[in-house]
């Protein structure tokens, strides 16, 4: 006896398990791709974050070999931090524009202009008059506070960029 082809269905298209399995996978290859994604942002706006301060040790350098003192720091307008880097009239900021028209580092236009980390927020800067040969330059990495995201620590620890005359 002989089958015909009415007797036997062709399959077409794909069956809901079929779907479901390669949705499934394709789930889980998105997953992989951006959590490596994101990483490797995180590591790179820690890079660029430790670049800029190490361009701006150099900076005050060579602010202190044409002012005699590296550049006083300021209270910040916040409650966090308590200081910063200082951007008024006669400040780092205008010397560094002044000086280098097309500044590498982002400063916020308007009232009162301030050096930005990669994150959105201000650079710790402080300068003690009573300690004239030491300063300290860091940021509050990607949470934005001093210590780490659990505890609220001392500022350099947690995921805090921090160096002391160069020591990153």
């Amino acid at each position: 006896m002989q089958q015909t082809t009415d007797s036997h269905k062709h399959k077409q298209g794909f069956s809901l398990i079929e779907l479901l399995v390669v949705m499934a996978i394709i789930a889980i290859l998105m997953g992989i791709v951006i959590g490596i994604s994101g990483g490797v942002t995180s590591g790179a706006a820690e890079a660029q974050a430790k670049a800029q301060m190490s361009d701006l040790m150099m900076e005050f350098d060579k602010y202190k070999a044409d002012k005699g003192s590296y550049p006083p720091s300021e209270p910040a307008n916040s409650p966090r931090p308590p200081f910063v880097i200082g951007t008024g009239p006669g400040s780092f900021a205008e010397w560094y524009e002044d000086k280098y028209p097309d500044t590498v580092f982002t400063i916020t236009e308007g009232s009162p202009e301030k050096l930005i980390d990669p994150w959105g927020n201000e650079y710790y800067y402080e300068y003690r008059l009573s300690n004239p040969h030491v300063y300290l330059l860091g940021t509050w990495g990607t949470d934005g506070r001093s210590g780490s995201k659990d505890v609220n620590t001392t500022f350099g620890e947690g995921d805090d960029i921090t160096n002391r005359n160069g020591a990153l």
